[in-house]
């Protein structure tokens, strides 16, 4: 293909597969983030969320590839381009003549952002979030860091996303809430979001920085963390007129709104987050899950051939899709059905599993414990 030349809405720049991406592929009303990026460590302010959701609502996980073949194409370095006329749209914003003043401090804040994604057997990766951002001629310019290529793509570790309605998202004026909504926006059947730990939540929410450093002293407290972070965030997301008829916050037992504190491993508290998301769902969220749907099947029939199962991870993402497949119309709802009754099944099973293989771990631990009593018994150590 040679240089300057023209495909679907994309230049190519250069002979290293640098391309222009300028037209929005599947329109304006959603936006895209893969799990890395959900669950990533970000200090942001409101304004550079606002500007990451303007990019993930243009990024395609084909961008990355010449060719549009994310499995076999080359990997390319796409530059992202939005007009005035288009950004004044997204953000609403009548006059667009201060948009260089509007967006110049979170342009540069974000081009100096260094994200880190930590995975709970101690491996980090750490890299800066763009190689450059630029605002010129009316024209921003965001070229996402390359080496981020696999934590960009929503499907590109099959860790699944987060589909997040722009009017919804951009409704919200705090980063908690943002982040917060993200969170949910995760599974959007029920409150199927994994219980997470308060330290790793102050983490996600930028308390410690990717160093471990803490960055908000404020915050520190596990207690003052709930309640002046995650409490307000639920309360604006269920406040919020944008949220209506699209999410309900539930309220706890003990009359939290939005979550409960159980215990976790160790001694940790984890959050458990409560919401139930209405039967609200876009063409390209359903047409999503229904991919969702046939690939993780096919995982599925792979891991059969090598005489494995599905992880628990895995099952919840396909509860998630067939749930959102369901409501399309009774015939998806009837065609989903039982694949939803064996998921629901196995679910149990595993998360049965999980627990009897922590009762014994946990019983173990406490009869190593009664002989060694017994041996030091049978010392004479009770001779004082």
């Amino acid at each position: 293909m040679s240089v300057n030349e023209k495909t679907n809405n994309v230049t190519l720049t250069s002979t290293d597969h640098s391309h222009i991406i300028r037209e929005n592929s599947s329109g304006t009303e959603t936006h895209v983030k893969s799990h890395d990026m959900v669950f990533a460590s970000l200090a942001l302010t409101p304004k550079m969320c606002d500007v990451l959701s303007l990019l993930f609502t243009k990024m395609r996980a084909e961008d990355w590839f010449v060719g549009y073949n994310v499995e076999k194409g080359k990997p390319a370095q796409p530059r992202y381009e939005f007009t005035a006329k288009e950004m004044g749209e997204f953000f609403c914003i009548d006059d667009t003549r201060h948009l260089s003043s509007i967006l110049k401090v979170p342009a540069r804040r974000l081009n100096e952002t260094v994200v880190g994604f930590e995975k709970s057997n101690g491996d980090f990766d750490f890299a800066p979030l763009f190689s450059r951002i630029k605002y010129e001629k009316k024209i921003l310019t965001i070229v996402p860091n390359a080496e981020l290529r696999d934590s960009y793509i929503a499907k590109a570790k099959s860790n699944g996303y987060a589909l997040i309605n722009n009017m919804q998202y951009l409704a919200l004026s705090d980063t908690h809430s943002k982040k917060t909504l993200d969170l949910l926006s995760r599974f959007k059947s029920g409150s199927s979001l994994y219980p997470i730990s308060i330290k790793k939540l102050q983490y996600l929410y930028g308390v410690y920085g990717v160093d471990g450093k803490l960055l908000k002293p404020t915050y520190k407290s596990p207690a003052t963390f709930m309640r002046r972070v995650i409490a307000p965030s639920l309360v604006a997301i269920s406040e919020s007129e944008a949220s209506k008829g699209r999410i309900k916050i539930l309220t706890s037992d003990s009359g939290t709104l939005g979550y409960e504190i159980i215990d976790g491993q160790n001694g940790e508290k984890n959050v458990r987050f409560l919401y139930k998301w209405f039967d609200c769902f876009t063409e390209e969220e359903i047409e999503q899950a229904n991919k969702d749907v046939e690939s993780l099947l096919l995982k599925n029939l792979q891991l059969q051939k090598e005489g494995r199962s599905m992880e628990l991870e895995d099952l919840y993402e396909l509860k998630t899709a067939c749930d959102i497949v369901a409501t399309d119309s009774s015939e998806s709802e009837e065609l989903v059905a039982p694949i939803l009754e064996k998921v629901i099944e196995s679910i149990k099973s595993k998360e049965m599993e999980m627990e009897e293989i922590s009762l014994r771990a946990k019983q173990k631990k406490e009869d190593s414990s009664k002989n060694r009593i017994q041996t030091l018994l049978q010392k004479g150590m009770v001779n004082f």
